[in-house]
């Protein structure tokens, strides 16, 4: 399975929508707005797309995961932020 995620996001209430491509099929993941205030509590006040562009990486991380999983709807919350730090 190839993952793959193009340069793009949109901030939305609540989330940041960012695509997966899954070989070569385009899926939408989303991001909580307080999942990316828990990755890097110190620039909490950042402005919200900020905080996502400063960790995509992780998120990424995160939501790559989720997909090799098996999960059908990729969601990256606090949850799945503070169980990768432990």
């Amino acid at each position: 399975m190839k993952i793959e995620f193009p340069d793009r996001h949109a901030v939305k209430i609540g989330v940041i929508n960012f695509p997966a491509s899954v070989t070569n099929k385009e899926i939408v993941c989303q991001v909580s707005h307080e999942a990316l205030q828990d990755i890097n509590p110190e620039k909490r006040h950042d402005l919200i797309e900020q905080q996502f562009k400063d960790n995509k990486s992780a998120i990424q991380s995160i939501a790559k995961q989720k997909i090799e999983n098996g999960e059908s709807n990729i969601f990256v919350s606090s949850d799945d932020v503070r169980s990768k730090d432990a």
